[in-house]
């Protein structure tokens, strides 16, 4: 799924058509058709129709909402732009207008840029639309971008999709290409690389324990199914004894009644051949 934006922006305030149709990008996954239809419950007279999409992202999807004028579109965007969608939910509602959506398939060039207009890269860090009209998005030299908050998560000087170092590395020689002049260099201090070193130790041993911790609970749950299994047969065997034996103290029973008659009916002809 690619989404597209005009290279030209404008302003909300502005007396400017934009479009009749919203599309909130990121919508979690936790929330159901019903918590949904309850959070835009106050605009649902104005909307003429409501789709949900998504794409390959995981825990996450998309809503178009077509509604009966641009104005009722603009007040629910002044509304709900920005807004939580619950009191539990961290997400917030993050509305774009969408002046058309197309269905194109793969043979037809559903993959080609459209002329004239800009894709909306993907923030590999929170996996959520970036649009630098809403967003701070950062692009870094290897031609990666992010939000700005979520790179300031990221402690480390490199990129967090390819690794590549966004500083440069201290030469012995620093000097200009055009003019040849010499800087005076700078280089990592002792401490710095001690602690460095520190970090990265304490990151390789963290992930040694949970590459440990999870071969053990692969184990755990090999064990679990194997112990399922046994008893799985067990009960199976045991349900098999116990319809056998129920059958037999059937048989039992059968042949009691019948041997009791056998003895009534002895004794009376016995009482008889005596009188």
């Amino acid at each position: 799924m690619h989404l597209f934006k005009t290279n030209k922006m404008t302003s909300l305030t502005e007396d400017v058509r934009c479009s009749a149709m919203l599309c909130i990008l990121t919508v979690p996954s936790t929330m159901t058709s019903h918590d949904l239809v309850k959070f835009v419950a106050p605009f649902y007279d104005v909307m003429e129709h409501m789709k949900i999409i998504r794409d390959s992202t995981p825990n996450q999807y998309m809503v178009l909402i077509k509604f009966s004028s641009q104005a009722d579109a603009d007040s629910f965007y002044t509304a709900c732009n920005g807004r939580t969608f619950n009191s539990i939910e961290d997400a917030v509602c993050q509305l774009v207008y969408v002046e058309r959506a197309e269905v194109i398939k793969s043979e037809q060039g559903a993959s080609l840029p459209v002329i004239e207009l800009a894709e909306l890269p993907q923030c590999t860090v929170c996996l959520e639309r970036m649009d630098e009209s809403v967003n701070g998005v950062l692009t870094t030299l290897c031609n990666h971008s992010f939000h700005s908050l979520c790179l300031q998560r990221w402690e480390d000087a490199s990129c967090p999709v390819c690794r590549y170092c966004q500083t440069p590395e201290p030469v012995e020689e620093n000097k200009c290409f055009e003019c040849g002049v010499q800087e005076p260099t700078q280089s990592i201090s002792i401490p710095m690389i001690s602690s460095m070193k520190a970090k990265f130790k304490e990151t390789i041993d963290r992930y040694d324990n949970l590459e440990r911790r999870l071969g053990e609970l692969a184990k755990d749950e090999q064990s679990m199914d194997k112990k399922c299994g046994q008893l799985s047969t067990r009960v199976t065997k045991l349900g098999q004894e116990l319809k056998e034996k129920q059958e037999m103290n059937r048989c039992l029973r059968a042949n009691q009644v019948q041997l009791q008659a056998q003895l009534a009916e002895d004794e009376h002809k016995a009482r008889e051949t005596v009188l």
